[in-house]
């Protein structure tokens, strides 16, 4: 369909991974690429445009048959919010049998949406209305986690405890 021509939104985005085995680990990595650009009498301003490049990499390591780490981290890379490490890593531990132990800490960053900052519209028919908000800022967040197993042929026994801290 065509598209008045007051209004004209572009979206791209991209998405690339790979694993690679290394010895007895596994090696992760990615991108993640998207920009939006967006222009309409539905925004302030009537042009609003967001690039954000996300490069990603995780290590499996198996230093022993019952050891794994895993460590890595996400780089995101904002025109609007800068540059920002968000690192993670997890121990998983089996001791014997069916037992394992995990444990995992980590940081995270979520930065408002295209949509949230920028779109502005009412679709009266549907009883709705949609306000963006320029002010939003990102969320920063901080988990710790633990967990231990116990797995049979059978089925199996699992509690974990976990701590999530936003800002």
């Amino acid at each position: 369909p065509l598209v008045p021509k007051d209004r004209l939104a572009f979206l791209a985005q991209l998405e690339l991974g790979v694993s690679h085995p290394w010895r007895a680990h596994m090696l992760d990595a990615g991108v993640s690429l998207r920009h939006d650009d967006t222009r309409s009498a539905r925004i302030p301003g009537g042009r609003r445009a967001l690039l954000t490049v996300e490069p990603s990499m995780q290590l499996e390591a198996a230093l022993r048959p019952e050891l794994t780490v895993v460590t890595g981290g996400r780089v995101s890379i904002s025109e609007r919010w800068g540059t920002h490490l968000t690192p993670r890593v997890a121990i998983r531990y089996t001791p014997f049998g069916g037992l394992t132990l995990r444990a995992s800490a980590g940081t995270g960053f979520g930065a408002p949406d295209f949509r949230e900052l920028y779109m502005q519209f009412q679709n009266e028919s549907a009883g709705y209305a949609v306000y963006g908000n320029e002010t939003l800022r990102p969320e920063r967040c901080m988990n710790v986690s633990g967990g231990v197993e116990w797995g049979t042929d059978a089925g199996y026994l699992r509690a974990q405890l976990f701590h999530n801290e936003f800002r």
